[in-house]
């Protein structure tokens, strides 16, 4: 009589696992989530960095291969900005001003650039944290269980903590590689703005009869 209402009741914590299985569905859209925004950022940052090399054509000469500053995405964003920077050469501003508007729109293509990389690394640390629930609950459904049967089987009490550890286990698939993704990005988001910088500060101290190229000279790797 005993060992049937023991299999019972560890049989409905099992099915109390189930929601479990929510959990991980969560997971599966956050992973899809995730690398969606990682693919686009780099994307992003790639076409950024062939944008900041191809700038360095000075009075505005420009090899054929390179994006012009109405292309679309994130290239057309830096060629955009690297013509903004050689048009403030001629606008008869204070140095001061300049480098206020430079800054300005130095900020802005980098808003739009980068502007993933937080979510990302944002979503990575939640998908562990989204695993460890799936476990409690888990585990909270097993020892219900045992409790319910009113007596303890080894077997059956690491069964179902080892069921229950699965959503652990998901979550720490999902934040481990989006993690080291979301951190290659932000170096290279680092490297990017440090490329614009340059772009930006050359400019804004530019006078009138000198006129240096408006690009970086570091490549993004």
């Amino acid at each position: 009589m005993m060992p049937g209402i023991f299999s019972e009741g560890f049989m409905s914590g099992l099915a109390s696992l189930s929601s479990g299985a929510g959990i991980l569905a969560l997971l599966g859209v956050l992973c899809v989530w995730v690398w969606t925004l990682i693919i686009l950022t780099a994307v992003a940052l790639r076409d950024a960095a062939r944008g900041t090399a191809c700038t360095g054509a000075a009075a505005g000469q420009q090899d054929d291969g390179c994006p012009a500053p109405t292309a679309a995405g994130a290239a057309g964003l830096v060629a955009a900005h690297a013509v903004f920077c050689r048009g403030l050469r001629h606008g008869g501003l204070s140095l001061r001003l300049r480098r206020r508007i430079v800054r300005a729109r130095m900020d802005m293509v980098l808003r739009q650039v980068t502007k993933n990389v937080g979510t990302i690394l944002l979503l990575s640390s939640l998908a562990p944290l989204l695993g460890l629930l799936g476990t409690v609950e888990g585990m909270v459904g097993t020892f219900r269980a045992l409790a319910e049967a009113g007596s303890a089987d080894n077997a059956a009490l690491t069964g179902g903590i080892s069921k229950a550890l699965v959503t652990t286990q998901g979550g720490l698939l999902v934040a481990i590689p989006s993690l080291l993704a979301g951190g290659i990005l932000y170096r290279k988001s680092r490297k990017l703005r440090n490329a614009l910088r340059s772009v930006s500060l050359r400019a804004a101290e530019a006078s009138g009869r000198t006129a240096p190229a408006c690009s970086g000279q570091g490549d993004i790797q």
